[in-house]
C-alpha cells in the first residue's frame, strides 16, 4: 500500500472530523441562553406590559409558588396604579459562574410614575435549566427592592383646585361652585316604577336606557344613591318637579360653575372629562381617565396655567395595612387663578343688546387697549357642557342655523373701515351731510353708562 498516497486522505478526513466537532460546539453554545439577554428581554417585556411574556422567563421554583395570574395581577396592579412609564436600566454588572449554571445581576432602574421619578438599585438572580437555558428567580422585590410579597403598593392622591377665572372687578367669571347631583334610591321607587322611570327620564332629557342601565350597575343595592345627572343649583322648577317623584334624593356637589354661562360662554369656554384622545395627546402631564381638560375659550388656551398638578403619595403597607416605607411623593399644586380684563357689566350690556341677533361685538378702552367685552350672538350656554349635554340638546346646537358654536368675534371679516374716509369725502363734497350731523349714539355712550370717563 502506498502511504504517500492516502495521507492526504487522511488528513482530509481529520480536518473535516475537526470542523465538525468544532462546529458542534459552536451550536451548542450558541443554543444555550445567556443570562443578559433572558435579564434583558425581561425588561423589555416590562417596559411594553407584556406580563405573560414575563411569566415564561422565571424558572420553575417561582412558578411552582407563584402561578401566572397571582404574577400577571400583582405586576400589573402596581405598575398601572402608579402609572410607570418611561423606563431606564443602566450599570448592568453580570457575575456568572458558567459550571454551577448560575448568575447574579445588579441593575440600575429608574421609572416616571404619577408621583415623580422613582430609581433605586437592585439584584435579581437565574439559573440553567436542563435545556441549557438561563431561567430567572422572582419575587415582590424585583417590583421593588423593598417589597416583600405579603406587602401592597398603595396610591393616595389629593385632587388640585383648578384656577378661577375672574374679570377686572374680581367678579368670578369660571369657578369652583355648588351644582346639584341628581339620584334615585331604588328601594324607594313607587309601584309604578317604569312609570316614574320614564317621567324622570323626560324630565332630564334622558333616555330610559341610560336609566335603566345606571340602576342596573353591579354596586347598587336597594338603598344606594345612584347619581343620574347634574343641574344647575339654581334650577328650582326643575327640582321641585323631581323631588315629587319617589325615589328621587338631591345632593349637592362641588363643581365647574359659569355664572355669566351664556353672556361669556365664547370667551371663557368650557371643561370636559378627559377623552382618549386627550390622554394620548397630554402623555406625561399627569392627566388621568377622571380629570378634566379645557375644550375651548380661554378654559383652553390657559389649560397648563389653570389645572394645576395633583399631589400623590406611593408608599407600602404590610399586610394590617399599616404603612412600611414612602417609595414617591409629590406636594399638590393648584391651578393659577387669572384675572382679565373683561368687565362683567359691559359683557352683559353687549350680549342684552345683541342677543337676539347673528352678531360680533368687542369694546376696547383706546386709551389703553384693555379688551372690555367680548361678545358672539347667538351663543350656547357653557354650564350645559358640565352639567351634562343630552343628545338632543347637542343636536339642537348642532343643528341650528343661527350656529351658537360659531365664535363670530374671531373671525376674518374684510376691512369695510378703510372706505369710510371716501364715503364721508363724497358726502361733504355733495352736500348730502355736514360735519356737524350725527349718525348714532353718543361715541361716550358706554363710557357714561358705566362711569368709565371718556374714551
Amino acid at each position: 500500500m502506498n502511504f504517500k498516497k492516502i495521507i492526504p486522505f487522511i488528513l482530509a478526513i481529520i480536518v473535516i472530523i475537526v470542523i465538525v466537532v468544532v462546529g458542534l460546539k459552536i451550536k451548542d453554545e450558541a443554543s444555550k441562553s445567556r443570562p443578559k439577554d433572558v435579564f434583558d428581554q425581561y425588561m423589555s417585556y416590562l417596559a411594553s406590559g407584556q406580563y405573560e411574556a414575563m411569566y415564561d422567563l422565571l424558572d420553575a421554583n417561582t412558578k411552582n409558588t407563584t402561578s401566572l395570574d397571582v404574577f400577571v395581577s400583582r405586576n400589573k396592579n402596581i405598575y398601572s396604579g402608579i402609572q410607570a412609564n418611561n423606563f431606564q436600566i443602566t450599570n448592568v454588572n453580570v457575575q456568572e459562574d458558567e459550571e454551577a449554571g448560575k448568575a447574579d445581576i445588579t441593575y440600575y432602574m429608574s421609572m416616571d410614575t404619577l408621583a415623580g421619578n422613582v430609581s433605586f438599585q437592585n439584584e435579581v438572580s437565574l439559573s440553567r435549566n436542563e435545556e441549557e437555558i438561563y431561567k430567572m428567580a422572582w419575587s415582590s422585590s424585583v417590583i421593588f427592592p423593598y417589597l416583600d410579597d405579603t406587602e401592597r403598593v398603595r396610591v393616595g392622591t389629593t385632587e388640585a383646585r383648578r384656577g378661577s377665572i375672574f374679570d377686572r372687578n374680581n367678579v368670578l367669571l369660571a369657578g369652583e361652585g355648588t351644582i346639584s347631583s341628581v339620584g334615585i334610591v331604588p328601594g324607594k321607587l313607587g309601584e309604578k316604577k317604569q312609570d316614574d322611570i320614564k317621567k324622570i327620564a323626560e324630565l332630564l332629557d334622558l333616555t330610559e336606557e341610560k336609566i335603566n342601565s345606571a340602576l342596573s350597575a353591579s354596586y347598587v343595592a336597594a338603598d344606594t344613591f345612584v347619581p343620574i345627572a347634574k343641574v344647575a343649583k339654581e334650577n328650582y322648577d326643575l327640582k321641585e318637579k323631581l323631588l315629587e317623584i319617589s325615589g328621587i334624593m338631591i345632593t349637592d356637589a362641588n363643581g365647574r360653575v359659569y355664572p355669566y354661562g351664556e353672556e361669556l360662554s365664547h370667551l371663557i369656554g368650557y371643561v370636559q372629562t378627559v377623552s382618549a384622545e386627550d390622554l394620548q395627546n397630554n402623555q406625561g402631564k399627569g392627566y388621568t381617565q377622571n380629570s378634566v381638560i379645557g375644550k375651548s375659550g380661554l378654559e383652553k388656551i390657559y389649560e397648563d396655567r389653570l389645572r394645576g398638578k395633583n399631589g400623590a403619595d406611593i408608599y407600602i403597607t404590610d399586610s394590617q395595612g399599616n404603612r412600611n416605607q414612602t417609595i414617591a411623593k409629590i406636594d399638590v399644586t393648584n391651578g393659577e387663578d387669572i384675572k382679565l380684563t373683561i368687565d362683567a357689566r359691559i359683557q352683559k350690556f353687549a350680549y342684552d343688546e345683541f342677543k337676539n341677533d347673528k352678531s360680533a361685538c368687542v369694546i376696547i378702552n383706546p386709551n389703553t387697549g384693555e379688551v372690555l367685552a367680548l361678545c358672539s350672538t347667538p351663543t350656547y350656554n357653557s354650564n350645559d357642557f358640565i352639567l351634562g349635554m343630552s343628545t338632543n340638546k347637542w343636536n339642537s346646537l348642532t343643528n341650528d342655523e343661527n350656529k351658537p358654536l360659531y365664535n363670530r368675534y374671531s373671525a376674518s371679516y374684510a376691512p369695510g373701515s378703510s372706505f369710510k374716509p371716501i364715503i364721508g369725502a363724497i358726502g361733504l363734497s355733495t352736500g348730502s351731510f355736514g360735519k356737524n350731523d350725527d349718525f348714532g349714539k353718543d361715541r361716550n355712550f358706554m363710557a357714561k353708562r358705566f362711569k368709565l370717563g371718556n374714551i
